[in-house]
């Protein structure tokens, strides 16, 4: 079922530095764009993708996640490094979405980081239908409506071992924004609504 997945020792990731890379390089490596041109859009976004990225791999590695799930796969951009740390713990990444992702496919395999990564074409629904009794890091970033959000951070919570972490993009608690989304009036962006939902 993929989740016994594990690494080959024989595989190696070259080593990179996020910070230290220029903004064209930092895209082309996170990000499923290596095919095409990187326009002015991905390098006024760099500074943000690359402070994620940087998130996520420090995480990974705080904690030495080995089993981490990510529910939103799109570009790769959030994917690669959840990989890269990942080949460096031991750890496996368990991506989830109901499209291709054909760009983060071919970026995963350009930069040889498949043997740590099992990708599912299917909705988080349906994953959690067969997930093991352990998750160490998940990473939430699907639909952002409320009612698919509140089933994404109950599944996690149910089955994230002690001390793990649960990231989830688009919410910043106790701001006004999410005070805002989480009305009952909003039933369109409602990430911070699905949350306060699973929460109670």
């Amino acid at each position: 079922n993929g989740w016994s997945s594990q690494a080959t020792s024989d595989c190696k990731v070259p080593a990179m530095s996020f910070h230290r890379l220029s903004d064209e390089v930092f895209l082309d490596y996170t990000r499923g764009i290596a095919s095409g041109g990187i326009e002015d859009y991905d390098i006024a976004m760099s500074n943000d993708v690359r402070l994620l990225s940087l998130m996520l791999y420090t995480l990974v590695r705080l904690i030495h996640a080995r089993r981490i799930v990510e529910i939103g796969v799109a570009d790769g951009s959030t994917t690669i490094p959840l990989l890269k740390a990942a080949s460096e713990t031991g750890g496996h990444v368990f991506s989830i979405d109901p499209s291709a992702c054909m760009p983060a496919n071919g970026l995963v395999m350009r930069l040889g980081l498949s043997p740590w990564w099992s990708f599912y074409k299917m909705g988080s629904d349906d994953f959690f239908a067969g997930v093991p009794p352990e998750i160490h890091l998940a990473y939430i970033d699907g639909d952002h409506g409320w009612p698919q959000v509140e089933r994404d951070v109950k599944n996690v919570m149910q089955h994230l071992v002690p001390g793990g972490i649960m990231v989830l993009h688009d919410w910043s608690p106790g701001s006004d924004y999410e005070i805002e989304v989480s009305s009952d009036r909003d039933e369109s962006y409602g990430v911070a609504r699905g949350v306060k939902k699973a929460l109670r």
